[in-house]
């Protein structure tokens, strides 16, 4: 499966084939701490997207931090609807390191009420640290401000993401999520989840093909064929490409 969050990979108990395709946001957190402390800060802020799954998230980031030494002043969840007063508590609690975690859809969004809530002098003053480096699929038609004011309010924000070891690919290594919005007639930006999707899908017709080719038969695959699934996961984690989502 691909998620973001981790709550579903506690399945793992019950499901020991259960196989994450995509990085777990709290893999990073980590990182995050490493970099905080690196930096000697010692106050951060949490703003994130009003979902369920960002709450778990930043809750999970949060606790880290805290048991860490490191002071989290304010976690703020914001919509479009209440950005601005986000915004706003942010700036009273006198928050300067501040996590932010929203979807990519969102952040240009995010950053265009940053350009418009806070002058120029504040804006500079701040450290946004946002996981994952997908600028490319930023979506700067929704939104109120000019591309160049949301990149001037973004200037100089922070990416934690995970360094991938390319190995030798087994299809089109020069694929990229611009192509896949070409190929797929897409008019809107493709998020993240959509580019797991697409690899997890490569990565089933690389293991069946892989299967194929080393006399393993899909056709006597059954649920209860235990050495059929031994045979899959061994063959799973040899797997190697250079997917759309990295």
């Amino acid at each position: 499966f691909s998620h973001s969050t981790s709550f579903i990979s506690q399945a793992n108990e019950s499901y020991s084939t259960l196989v994450r395709l995509s990085v777990s946001d709290e893999n990073y957190n980590d990182a995050r701490v490493a970099f905080i402390k690196y930096n000697n800060w010692s106050h951060v802020a949490i703003i994130h997207q009003d979902s369920i799954e960002h709450s778990l998230m930043m809750a999970k980031l949060a606790k880290h931090l805290n048991e860490s030494n490191i002071n989290v002043i304010l976690t703020q969840s914001a919509s479009w609807l209440n950005l601005t007063s986000a915004l706003q508590n942010l700036q009273e609690k006198k928050a300067r390191i501040v996590f932010v975690n929203f979807d990519t859809s969102f952040r240009a969004i995010f950053f265009c009420e940053v350009y418009r809530t806070f002058i120029k002098e504040l804006r500079e003053r701040y450290v946004w640290i946002l996981t994952g480096n997908d600028y490319d699929l930023w979506n700067f038609s929704r939104n109120n401000c000019t591309k160049q004011e949301i990149l001037h309010a973004a200037r100089g924000h922070i990416i934690i993401d995970s360094s991938y070891k390319r190995k030798s690919s087994l299809i089109n290594p020069n694929m990229t999520a611009h192509q896949l919005q070409q190929k797929l007639h897409v008019n809107g930006h493709l998020d993240r989840q959509t580019l797991h999707a697409y690899d997890a899908i490569w990565v089933i017709a690389l293991l069946i093909r892989t299967s194929l080719d080393l006399n393993i038969s899909v056709d006597e695959f059954t649920y209860n064929s235990v050495h059929i699934r031994d045979d899959w996961l061994n063959l799973i984690e040899q797997i190697h490409f250079l997917g759309v989502s990295v």
